[in-house]
């Protein structure tokens, strides 16, 4: 409650714009948000959760999990989640897909949308690592760095 004073935030209320800097905050950490769209579209290795510690390949049972184990231990994998930046507009809704060259090399995974530009995480082929990607609307998506390495892992 006192927190909730001090800040002007409340429960009753939300922010877009906390959540959307929420949301920002772990593009940039390449931190990945799995929601009802995207359930089941892709392996945790597309997402890069094996990146962040965010599947154990060593202890419990879960569902899918001799692909995902087959995934990492023969290291090929042909898809990961990249950090973009678009020019301000309106977020991508998840699953949309972004071109190079005019044909589609990665889906939305998640996006968050600030003043300044839109931030997000697409699940990318490994052919367009690096390049910039076009959004349905046309805005240009420039690459950007993430907090850990692909390269090692990608098969």
């Amino acid at each position: 409650a006192a927190w909730r004073a001090i800040s002007g935030l409340s429960l009753s209320r939300p922010s877009p714009q906390a959540w959307a800097e929420w949301l920002a905050m772990d593009v940039a950490d390449g931190l990945p948000q799995v929601t009802a769209v995207t359930t089941e579209q892709f392996t945790p290795q597309m997402i890069n959760l094996d990146l962040v510690e965010g599947v154990s390949f060593t202890k419990g049972c879960y569902t899918g999990q001799e692909i995902v184990a087959r995934t990492h231990h023969l290291g090929r994998v042909n898809r990961r989640a990249m950090r973009y930046v678009l020019p301000p507009g309106p977020a991508p809704a998840p699953m949309a897909p972004l071109t190079l060259e005019g044909s589609k090399v990665a889906d939305v995974l998640m996006a968050a949308s600030l003043p300044d530009r839109v931030e997000l995480l697409a699940v990318t082929g490994l052919e367009a690592l690096g390049k910039p990607l076009v959004t349905e609307d046309g805005r240009v998506a420039e690459s950007r760095a993430l907090p850990y390495r692909l390269e090692a892992v990608s098969g």
